[in-house]
């Protein structure tokens, strides 16, 4: 996918993925380091060591395993989005930042809230069915990038660049690929359910078989033992008969 074939809505799109994806965990990553300093009294490490000690200390305990070593290995730069705010909002009672359901009320915003809102809206985009932005919701979502940027007291100059430069460069292809590659992931689940749902349709089936020969082996009971009844009836009819006249005699 290249510059010369997108459309508008496309590269609208790919604007905004940009900025989620390259621009927002550069300034999460400054943030993290920040937050760790404010609240430890020294500087993270950018390795192992630092990140074993915030894993084994902080971390939650339910952290998807990919998430946990990279956050082990504690290398900053090779934290996503995802390790970042892992580590901001979702470690242990919310040691640098409160999670967004604990934030208090009395202030208009919270870092936790915003930082929350691009975590949303990263995971909007990456599951969205179509690769297009139309004029108003680019709008709309670059109108909520600056108000959070600024909130945050994030340097906006990136990010603005992103949204007005043409994206014709090779990041697009990665970040389309990186994209893609959530689609994939949601194809071979959907892929997954499809062949359990088949599995039980075929298991349903057995099942009804088996439950038609059950009926029909106990109507086949049912019929020799009415069979059988008559028979012995005409028996003991017959007997009775030869009795009467046995004793008439």
């Amino acid at each position: 996918m290249s510059g010369a074939s997108l459309t508008d809505d496309q590269e609208r799109f790919l604007r905004i993925v940009h900025i989620l994806l390259d621009d927002v965990p550069n300034h999460l990553r400054a943030m993290l380091k920040a937050k760790f300093q404010a609240r430890f009294g020294f500087a993270w490490g950018d390795n192992r060591a630092t990140g074993e000690f915030f894993f084994a200390n902080f971390t939650a305990r339910n952290t998807p395993p990919h998430i946990a070593n990279v956050i082990r290995q504690g290398k900053t730069e090779a934290f996503d989005s995802t390790a970042l705010v892992t580590c901001l909002l979702f470690s242990g009672t919310g040691i640098l930042l409160p999670t967004p359901r604990r934030v208090p009320r009395p202030h208009p915003f919270t870092e936790s809230e915003r930082i929350d809102e691009l975590r949303e809206m990263r995971n909007e985009l990456a599951h969205a069915s179509s690769a297009s932005l139309t004029q108003a919701d680019f709008n709309q979502k670059l109108a909520s990038l600056n108000t959070i940027y600024a909130q945050l007291l994030w340097n906006p100059t990136v990010m603005r660049q992103w949204a007005q430069d043409p994206v014709v460069t090779a990041e697009s292809d990665r970040n389309v690929q990186r994209l893609e590659g959530s689609v994939e992931v949601l194809d071979q689940a959907m892929q997954g359910t499809d062949r359990r749902v088949q599995a039980l349709d075929e298991l349903g089936q057995v099942l009804y078989e088996n439950h038609e020969q059950r009926l029909k082996t106990q109507a086949d009971v049912q019929e020799q033992q009415a069979h059988s009844i008559c028979q012995l009836q005409e028996d003991v009819n017959r007997h009775g008969e030869a009795i009467t006249q046995l004793t008439q005699q």
